[in-house]
């Protein structure tokens, strides 16, 4: 079964490259200005996945179905989907220069902490789609922003962020215990507040796991280990 993480990436890439949402924003107000939505054919583009666990491989094997061409960088390559999709593992700044669109597939780790920032957009030559359901952490969003603007990126789409607590009336009332914390943050909210506004940015509240299937999915498997635990069984328990 397809897990809906794996589903909204390939939603966000095919909403970014072929810009449905600012079409769609159009159609509600034509004073937008903006009526020039020309896309890309996803079969034409490179898609660099960071990272090749779970969710990374299968979106791996969305992205050969879609015809795309497959890079991916980790430190544990697989083989199987070398074999099965024809994915190509390459050194992360293989990766950056070659693609067309950049999913990220990352834990959150002390060394994974901005793994996009600065110098990482700039050794980005095909201007890329940025695609993060992963962590917000992994991102610097600051140099994303001046990433957008130079150019050195066509579009991202950011399911989530550092701060996801906070929200756009947080800047002056919603106390933090750590106050060096939420001054960052309250930065953070207010790039946010720009750049969402943008044709080629999408950001969404943290939906990726979101459908019903799921979340009854998880019901279920959460009802059977209580059942289980109570009739001593031991599949599923986790104390």
């Amino acid at each position: 079964m397809l897990q809906p993480s794996e589903v909204m990436k390939i939603a966000l890439i095919l909403a970014l490259v072929r810009q449905i949402v600012p079409a769609s924003l159009y159609m509600r107000d034509y004073g937008r200005g903006n009526n020039s939505f020309l896309g890309r054919n996803i079969d034409t583009l490179t898609i660099g996945i960071i990272g090749t666990g779970a969710i990374g491989g299968s979106v791996c094997a969305l992205a050969n179905a879609f015809g795309m061409n497959v890079l991916a960088s980790d430190i544990h390559p697989k083989n199987e989907l070398v074999h099965k999709y024809g994915v190509k593992y390459v050194d992360f700044d293989v990766l950056l220069e070659q693609s067309d669109v950049i999913s990220l597939h990352a834990p959150y780790t002390k060394e994974n902490r901005n793994l996009l920032s600065a110098k990482e957009f700039e050794k980005m030559k095909k201007c890329p789609y940025i695609i993060n359901t992963s962590r917000g952490e992994l991102i610097n969003i600051w140099d994303l922003k001046n990433a957008l603007e130079r150019k050195l990126v066509s579009g991202a789409a950011l399911d989530v962020l550092t701060c996801e607590s906070l929200t756009f009336t947080c800047e002056e009332h919603c106390p933090i215990l750590d106050n060096d914390r939420h001054a960052s943050c309250v930065d953070e909210l207010k790039i946010v507040k720009e750049i969402i506004n943008w044709d080629n940015v999408i950001i969404t509240p943290h939906i990726a796991y979101e459908t019903q299937d799921s979340i009854d999915y998880i019901l279920q498997i959460t009802m059977d280990n209580i059942r289980g635990f109570f009739k001593g069984e031991r599949e599923g328990r986790v104390i």
